[in-house]
């Protein structure tokens, strides 16, 4: 008979994550790992020092920083790191829920788009008259670069118009 997982209860535990034999479901311990915390959730003890990569916990927020441009006329600005943080942590979240993609919504003007969301729900339901010729070209340029190199595609809008802006996520160790 399988556990049910300590943390969220609904799925079976199957990743060992201590010493005392503690055990949780893959997505809770790459949630709860994304936090930054290294302690198992139940007795506060050293957790494995497993790699992640392994869980499909694909972005370290101590490693990866966003930035985002308007086009390829301007420069790459970093996001704040409070909303680097959430973003990313966001990202990670969807990533163990097994979803192809999702948004969050850094203020009442900005939502980040990712994955298929990305593609179905900013770029495909876009007006294109009201995108300028030369992000239109750029964003899909880098749809077709990122799908064809299995990198996660990122874009901002802006709530209250159709200005978007690229994201691009880059290692900063």
């Amino acid at each position: 008979m399988s556990e049910s997982c300590p943390i969220c209860l609904n799925r079976d535990s199957t990743t060992k994550i201590c010493s005392n034999n503690h055990k949780t479901c893959k997505q809770c311990i790459i949630i709860y790992c994304t936090g930054n915390k290294r302690s198992c959730p139940m007795c506060r003890g050293d957790m494995y020092h497993f790699p992640l990569e392994l869980l499909d916990y694909p972005y370290d927020v101590n490693i990866y920083r966003l930035q985002h441009r308007y086009s390829d006329f301007y420069n790459w600005e970093n996001f704040n790191p409070k909303d680097n943080k959430n973003i990313i942590l966001n990202i990670n979240l969807s990533i163990a829920k097994e979803e192809s993609g999702g948004y969050y919504d850094i203020n009442e003007n900005f939502r980040i788009y990712w994955g298929t969301e990305a593609t179905n729900s900013v770029v495909a339901s876009t007006n294109r008259v009201t995108l300028y010729q030369m992000q239109i070209n750029e964003i899909e340029s880098w749809m077709k670069l990122y799908n064809e190199m299995n990198i996660l595609f990122i874009v901002q809008r802006n709530r209250k118009h159709t200005g978007m802006r690229l994201v691009r996520m880059v290692r900063w160790v």
